[in-house]
């Protein structure tokens, strides 16, 4: 009876641990290193080091001067809004690219290797009296969104289709779910300021089939042990 309700008691430990370990995991953010401002023809370069192999990151389309490089300021707060349970940290000083839309110019991301699952993090998109849009050449997964240094709130960004998203004043983060080696969209909507940048989520947090299994490795040890000692009792 004891081995019994021990072992019901760690199960119920061990998938509550394993449940929280799925939460988020660690994010690499793209550094941006260079940019040059142009309403059609800018372009920007950064990296990203997954593991050993390092990725540059090439964008061309748009890009207003407003935008940041690596280490210049910190325009993703506050951090609850860039986090949910697959992100665990947002981007900070690494930098943004800023644009103004309102043309139907295509802006494209270009990874030099394949990336999976990919996510973008994004800053006051639209205003209130005057909303903009994302129109992707993919479908995403909008992940979390909030208030920003701008103001905007939970109810900011919509998704009124598989691969537009719709802002007054939107700050959040989406992922493009596959595996890409280029995202394009348009910004057909004019409203200046809106700032972004990309990421990659690359180290869980925990391996929860591997907790759970070390956990019933535990419970099969000390039901062994309780059942030696109560043969030995009896």
């Amino acid at each position: 009876m004891k081995v019994r309700y021990l072992s019901l008691f760690l199960c119920s430990i061990l998938g509550a641990t394993a449940s929280s370990a799925t939460l988020a995991a660690h994010t690499t953010w793209t550094v941006w290193e260079s940019m040059t401002a142009d309403d059609v023809a800018g372009t920007a370069n950064g990296k990203v080091i997954l593991g050993s192999e390092s990725i540059q990151i090439s964008y061309q389309g748009e890009v207003n001067a407003g935008g940041h490089l690596n280490g210049v300021s910190n325009y993703w707060l506050p951090l609850s809004t860039y986090t949910s349970t697959e992100i665990s940290n947002a981007p900070t000083y690494e930098g943004r690219i800023d644009f103004w839309g309102g043309t139907d110019n295509i802006n494209t991301l270009t990874f030099s290797k394949a990336v999976e699952n990919p996510v973008m993090a994004i800053v006051s998109l639209g205003q209130i009296s005057n909303p903009s849009s994302f129109v992707f050449d993919k479908p995403f997964v909008l992940l979390n969104q909030g208030p920003g240094l701008f103001g905007g709130s939970q109810y900011s960004l919509t998704q009124p289709a598989s691969n537009i998203l719709y802002g007054e004043e939107g700050n959040g983060i989406i992922q493009f779910i596959g595996t890409y080696t280029s995202i394009s969209w348009s910004n057909p909507l004019l409203e200046r300021g809106v700032g972004w940048t990309v990421g990659f989520i690359t180290v869980p947090i925990s391996n929860p089939a591997l907790l759970m299994l070390s956990g019933l490795a535990l419970i099969n040890l000390i039901a062994s042990k309780l059942n030696r000692r109560h043969i030995a009792m009896a």
